[in-house]
């Protein structure tokens, strides 16, 4: 899909004509004769539209929401991963709790029985319950978050180059088409006679 704005500049001035220009895909019509202010204007508005365009940016799987402010792929958000970050960190932290909770009933230990069970359960929890697993789960989590943003910030440089590629074509070709407007004008004016 091509959003680059069309402006039909055409000396095809009847209604009939216009319709079909804007009906082909054109975003703004406008016929010969015209003031070369009037065209800037249009361009302007041309391009105003499509700078306000829209709340979401689409391309291909990414989403840039500008208000919100937030960035997705596949539908899964910089702010969905980051929850899972969170998640898991909780999970750790909370089984964390545990293997202390053990850890301070060993130190409050009556018998060196006692004291052998609970440093045997808060190991086993450390490395079965807490460490292993949750930490995995984090590194997995955190991983995915980073390779989003990474992607993220990879498509939006490249589109922004693409963009500003267009955009300076655009131009280009615009400056070109005043260039030869103008050049046009004033060979088709008539030269001032001078009288001897």
């Amino acid at each position: 899909r091509i959003d680059t704005p069309i402006l039909m500049l055409t000396a095809r001035g009847l209604v009939e004509q216009r319709v079909e220009g804007l009906d082909a895909g054109a975003d703004d019509y406008l016929t010969k004769p015209f003031a070369v202010a009037e065209l800037l204007a249009r361009v302007r508005a041309l391009i105003r539209r499509r700078a306000n365009g829209g709340r979401v940016l689409r391309y291909g799987d990414l989403e840039l929401d500008r208000e919100k402010k937030r960035v997705s792929r596949n539908g899964r958000s910089e702010a969905q991963d980051l929850q899972a970050v969170r998640d898991s960190l909780n999970a750790y932290f909370s089984a964390a709790d545990v293997t202390i909770a053990f850890l301070t009933k060993l130190r409050r230990a009556t018998s060196p029985q006692e004291a052998a069970a609970l440093r045997s359960k808060a190991e086993v929890h450390a490395v079965f319950e807490n460490a292993r697993p949750t930490l995995i789960q984090v590194s997995l989590d955190l991983d995915h978050l980073l390779e989003t943003v990474a992607e993220v910030a990879k498509d939006l440089q490249e589109e922004g180059v693409r963009a500003i590629r267009m955009a300076s074509a655009v131009l280009l070709v615009g400056c070109f088409l005043l260039a030869m407007l103008v050049l046009s004008g004033q060979r088709l004016s008539p030269s001032p006679r001078s009288e001897p």
